[in-house]
């Protein structure tokens, strides 16, 4: 038994909960750590993820910190590869050309991402990045202004 309170007036109920409203997809990401890198040093990463799509219509996937990415990297290209049972494409993403436009059918897609770059030999800016977003996908007409750079 809980007591209401000294006065005999108090709370009788707490509520919590959440909502959740219903998105076009979600995604399991994918997380690249290069490591450290040194000036001229060249490689390449691949990962996986998830994305589902519960909306089929176009979505725009976007490489975030282009401006970031040019001061340190001499190259930096993604590669994203989506696949279903039905479907599979490449979008290849650079600082310059930083955003790509699928239609997408509603599916679950495995998508392999692989960083190709070469570290600039007299990089400049911001030289760390420490669980930054690289890639998001958003429906056509809904990217965030803000996530240009």
């Amino acid at each position: 038994m809980v007591t209401a309170g000294a006065a005999g007036y108090g709370p009788l109920a707490y509520i919590s909960y959440t909502i959740m409203a219903p998105h076009p997809g979600h995604t399991v990401a994918a997380h690249i750590d290069l490591g450290s890198l040194k000036p001229g040093q060249s490689g390449n990463k691949t990962a996986e993820a998830k994305l589902n799509v519960t909306s089929p219509g176009n979505y725009t996937i976007i490489l975030l910190h282009a401006e970031k990415l040019s001061e340190a990297f001499s190259n930096f290209t993604v590669k994203v590869t989506l696949t279903s049972a039905s479907f599979s494409h490449t979008v290849i993403l650079t600082p310059d050309e930083d955003r790509a436009t699928l239609q997408l059918d509603a599916s679950i897609y495995n998508v392999t991402i692989t960083v190709f770059y070469h570290v600039s030999t007299t990089p400049e800016g911001d030289l760390k990045a420490f669980h930054e977003p690289l890639l998001v996908i958003h429906p056509q007409g809904e990217d965030n202004e803000n996530e240009s750079d």
